[in-house]
């Protein structure tokens, strides 16, 4: 018996069997990693979707966002405080679906109208009224992020 050609034969089916393995578990972790992206898309969006139910179900929180969107500043004091802590809520949302995003968790076309929310916003004064005060809330990235959207949202206004 040639031991020579059959340890050459193990090592070979060895080699073979440590491919497949390779190929398998990248398989499993491609997968594993939509499988978290579509995650990551579902929590993001059910997150706004409970935001949005919170203010649907609380007719006064509904009429303090449209008042204090248009003029943060003519609010009365609770009402601003109710202003600024929805608004820090949701926008600590849209934060977290920035940070997502750019460390790939998110598809952009998955949350495309998430970012259209915040241009609604930032047509108001009075939510730049409340940003101007409550930027330092946010991450730098985040507050960059931002500037862009108002930027964006002035150069519509100027092309009208």
């Amino acid at each position: 018996m040639n031991w020579d050609l059959i340890g050459a034969t193990g090592e070979w089916a060895g080699a073979i069997v440590v491919v497949a393995t390779l190929f398998y578990l990248a398989r499993q972790i491609r997968q594993n990693t939509e499988t978290s992206r579509d995650i990551a898309v579902q929590t993001a969006v059910s997150d706004f979707a409970h935001g949005t139910d919170e203010l649907n179900r609380d007719p006064e929180l509904v009429r303090i966002w449209f008042e204090g969107r248009k003029d943060f500043r003519s609010l009365k004091q609770l009402e601003k405080q109710r202003f600024a802590l929805y608004l820090t809520s949701a926008f600590h949302r849209h934060e977290l679906v920035l940070y997502l995003s750019r460390q790939g968790k998110l598809d952009e076309m998955a949350v495309g109208g998430l970012w259209a929310q915040m241009e609604y916003a930032f047509e108001g004064q009075g939510t730049r009224d409340w940003w101007s005060q409550s930027r330092n809330l946010f991450n730098s990235e985040f507050q960059a992020y931002c500037d862009l959207v108002i930027s964006k949202v002035d150069g519509r206004r100027a092309n009208t």
